[in-house]
């Protein structure tokens, strides 16, 4: 490929108006340069995010890194990846009788949440299967609860561990909201997510009803939900316009 040609193409490839189906046809291309620029652009969605982690690429390998790495900027908390180092705090909240009544039961031994996070730490090195989170409150700088996204399906997610202790921020709840509807679907590319919710979880059912999220099954346990790309980024959008009045 000439120089002007790749240039344009780069050009083309770096445009934010430049759609899906002209994105698949760059990575077609078979240019390292092309797909490492294609591997950050806003429109890619999770099968092309999928088609991008098996190219043998240094160059898109490394801007998938960043671009799960931009995290949404949030009001009262900071985001970032597990840490086998959290492994104690994490067995201590997922051990306490306030937290975990909805949540899976783990062993009772800290070493075993050690591997689980080395485990998961392990799988997402080469192709990401899950997002495990640690919320942080920005101005204590403690950790203030988790969050995970996983159970990838073609361009479904789930999301849960959803867990903010006595530590958390005023409006942790609102953004951990924020974070998982605007992280899976602008960065991530999926179009929509299923979950599922103890009902006796109340709270946390009215929360999903009010974000607009529809019930699509229920059984004895559990009703399950799914809220669709335009619904999440509306109600994340609608969050951050509460807040944004809120802190004013």
């Amino acid at each position: 490929m000439v120089n002007s040609s790749v240039h344009d193409l780069l050009r083309k490839a770096n445009d934010p108006e430049t759609d899906l189906d002209q994105l698949n046809g760059l990575v077609d291309l078979g240019e390292e340069v092309l797909s490492a620029a294609v591997a950050l652009h806003p429109e890619c969605d999770k099968r092309l995010l999928d088609r991008l982690a098996t190219l043998n690429f240094g160059d898109v390998q490394k801007n998938l890194c960043q671009r799960f790495q931009n995290y949404p900027d949030l009001y009262s908390l900071n985001v970032r990846e597990i840490k086998v180092s959290d492994a104690e705090y994490i067995f201590q909240l997922r051990s306490d009788v306030t937290y975990n009544k909805y949540i899976s039961k783990i062993d009772d031994n800290i070493e075993t949440q050690r591997r689980f996070i080395e485990g998961y730490l392990e799988k997402n090195r080469t192709q990401r299967e899950s997002f495990y989170f640690i919320l942080e409150n920005k101005t204590t700088g403690a950790r203030c609860g988790t969050v995970r996204i996983y159970n990838f399906n073609g361009d479904v997610f789930e999301w849960g561990s959803w867990i903010l202790d006595e530590k958390k921020s005023r409006y942790s709840a609102l953004e951990t909201a924020i974070l998982i509807y605007e992280y899976a679907f602008n960065i991530l590319g999926f179009d929509r997510s299923e979950f599922e919710v103890n009902k006796d979880n109340v709270r946390v059912i009215d929360y999903h009803k009010k974000s607009g999220a529809e019930v699509i099954g229920e059984d004895d346990v559990n009703l399950y939900f799914r809220v669709r790309k335009n619904v999440g980024l509306a109600f994340a959008k609608s969050l951050r316009e509460r807040l944004e009045t809120s802190l004013r």
